[in-house]
């Protein structure tokens, strides 16, 4: 390799950290992330239903819903609502969270997760979230947070409990 292609090179790698978000600094007073962390009891209701295609076979789509109240940091008291689609078609697939404080401010998460029945006949679901807004102090929050939840099929009766982290509540988050 010639020096000047070196010099190039060594040019075009400087430029590239230079302008990279991976080496900005923070800006000051930027987002700050605190602990979100909380408990939840509540229900869970699956479904399950298969349709025919027009063009042959089939589609089966599973939706959950998830409602309950709890406590957690930021929230104090809250209800929560979660509701998730699969099919076997995952251009449908949809997965939304909303926590809403006693006051009315909510906060906004879609998630991923996978649930494992266990040898006592018990579901034990782990949901991957990231947190995408909200309203009122929450209006602008991003984080995020694993949601764990334990479940009877039986009863449909759930608990569980989150840990992560979320943007400074308050005016600009």
């Amino acid at each position: 390799m010639t020096s000047m292609s070196k010099l190039c090179v060594l040019a075009t790698t400087l430029t590239l950290l230079t302008f990279s978000p991976l080496t900005a600094a923070p800006k000051k007073g930027g987002t700050k992330l605190v602990p979100f962390k909380g408990k939840w009891t509540g229900t869970a209701v699956q479904t399950t239903t298969t349709e025919p295609l027009p063009e042959g076979g089939e589609v089966t789509t599973t939706e959950t819903t998830l409602e309950g109240k709890g406590n957690g940091t930021h929230l104090g008291r809250y209800t929560m609502e979660a509701s998730s689609v699969t099919s076997s078609d995952p251009t449908a697939d949809t997965s939304d969270l909303v926590f809403i404080a006693a006051n009315g401010d909510e906060v906004y998460a879609t998630f991923t997760g996978e649930s494992v029945t266990g040898s006592d006949g018990l579901v034990d679901s782990e949901l991957q979230a990231i947190i995408v807004g909200g309203t009122g102090r929450f209006a602008t929050s991003t984080g995020y947070f694993t949601f764990k939840l334990t479940t009877d099929p039986e009863t449909g009766k759930s608990a569980g409990s989150y840990n992560g982290k979320i943007s400074s509540p308050g005016k600009g988050n």
